[in-house]
């Protein structure tokens, strides 16, 4: 007997979401039809093409690839504090002749002629030797920020498909309430003029008139607020696509509600969120935070540098006599030049101490993170186990509610049951059925926040 009894209750969910599934594609086919005559492309979209294309024209996910772009730039930039520095100076001047006085501004001035042009041409150049690490210690941070940016263009990726899939979600979840509202205004409308018919013959109450007309005007008043719900979520979903305002986007509800979900253990999503972006991130941030120390700490080291002069100059001075010798003359040197600041002794023991903070506050915040994340996975892995637990009820409600319907009706038919009573069943039927759409698609979604949660991309689902 129980067997028997379970048996239709199958094929009445099974059937119902046959019906869901047929409907919300001619609702939205019938939709379209009607409000975009003027449009110039209709596009039918799954939930994998649109993460596709939020990868390829998202302005997020666009900025964050070319700050990754420009952070590899820096290392190329800092790399090249290793080469010598080399300038040319030249210059070219007329100068005065001589007047000297030797007791005085008052005393009468000797003229002495000089020689006029002046000219000189010179090269130098001076290279690091020993800087106490701090250029090595630069594009190490530099290399670390360029993998940093390269991991929040990936998390930028994901926080992006995890907003297009939450988008994406709700407008199937307002679509299918469209086509449950759809389906319940028409019976709502058959059963109002049914007992319009029967007000003339006074055979129900004003009563009962006026409560199928205020079912039937809720109904409508749903219906219009829903469609409001799915143009404002598609124009979001159309502004993180970058899609043309001329595409009209059709959502793929079948492949949605139909899509397997492929949940692995607790564990498997604990390891997983222990590597994910944001850990990375906050570790990438503390081996950047001990390379400035080290920058610091370099502070107390003395620089060393390798240098070059080579010159051209008319006329020579060099010889320390006026008038100069009007003669063209090359002058070079090379050599070494040390420098270590003493004051940096005790002035740098402030920076130090506070650097060394720095790096301590990194790992704290490291190790805060991973206990968000741990806790984090343990309520979507929950919450996701719940939803699951839920289809199943939601279907036998369903099959209730029908049952329910179905004797009501029958009663109505045969006037053993008021047109109320006939209202409430149907209503009931109504929330049943949108119960088990919204456990559906909610379970759908937290799966999805479970993955994200995790660190893991969408696609790695499939594999798993």
């Amino acid at each position: 007997m129980t067997s028997r009894s379970r048996r239709p209750q199958y094929w009445q969910v099974a059937g119902f979401v046959a019906v869901i599934m047929i409907n919300s594609a001619f609702y939205q086919s019938k939709a379209i039809a009607n409000t975009t005559n003027n449009l110039k492309n209709i596009r039918k979209i799954s939930l994998a093409e649109a993460l596709q294309l939020a990868s390829q024209q998202n302005l997020n996910v666009r900025t964050a690839v070319l700050e990754k772009e420009i952070s590899e730039e820096i290392v190329a930039e800092k790399k090249d504090d290793k080469l010598p520095n080399v300038d040319l100076h030249g210059s070219y001047a007329l100068m005065s002749n001589m007047m000297e006085y030797p007791n005085g501004l008052n005393s009468e001035g000797t003229f002495i002629h000089t020689i006029r042009e002046i000219y000189d041409l010179t090269a130098n150049a001076k290279v690091p030797i020993y800087l106490g690490g701090q250029i090595k210690n630069t594009i190490h941070k530099a290399e670390q920020q360029a993998e940093l940016a390269e991991i929040k263009a990936k998390k930028t990726e994901k926080d992006v498909h995890n907003e297009v899939i939450n988008n994406y979600l709700h407008i199937c979840k307002l679509l299918q309430m469209q086509t449950l509202l759809t389906e319940n205004i028409k019976e709502e409308q058959d059963r109002l003029h049914e007992i319009q018919s029967l007000r003339k013959n006074s055979v129900v109450t004003s009563d009962q008139l006026i409560r199928a007309q205020f079912q039937l005007s809720q109904m409508q008043l749903l219906q219009v607020n829903n469609r409001r719900g799915v143009a404002m979520a598609t124009h979001r979903l159309h502004t993180l696509l970058q899609l043309p305002e001329e595409d009209t986007l059709v959502i793929d509800t079948a492949q949605v509600m139909n899509s397997p979900l492929q949940v692995a253990d607790y564990q498997t999503y604990l390891m997983a969120a222990m590597t994910k972006e944001e850990v990375q991130m906050a570790q990438k941030e503390e081996h950047i935070s001990e390379i400035d120390l080290k920058n610091v700490r370099a502070g107390y080291m003395p620089q060393i540098n390798g240098f070059g002069t080579f010159g051209y100059n008319y006329p020579n001075y060099m010889l320390f006599l006026f008038p100069p010798h009007p003669y063209l003359y090359s002058l070079g040197r090379a050599g070494i030049d040390l420098s270590w600041s003493v004051s940096n002794l005790y002035k740098n023991r402030k920076r130090v101490h506070t650097a060394h903070q720095q790096v301590n506050l990194k790992k704290l915040k490291t190790n805060t993170l991973k206990e968000q994340t741990r806790d984090l996975i343990f309520d979507k892995y929950t919450q996701l186990q719940e939803m699951n637990d839920r289809i199943p009820i939601t279907q036998t409600a369903i099959a209730q509610a029908q049952e329910n319907y179905r004797i009501v009706k029958k009663k109505y038919l045969n006037g053993l049951a008021i047109s109320t009573e006939m209202i409430d069943a149907d209503n009931a039927l109504l929330q049943a059925k949108y119960d088990y759409v919204a456990a559906r698609i909610e379970a759908i979604n937290q799966y999805y926040q479970l993955l994200h949660a995790a660190g893991l991309a969408v696609q790695d689902s499939s594999s798993r």
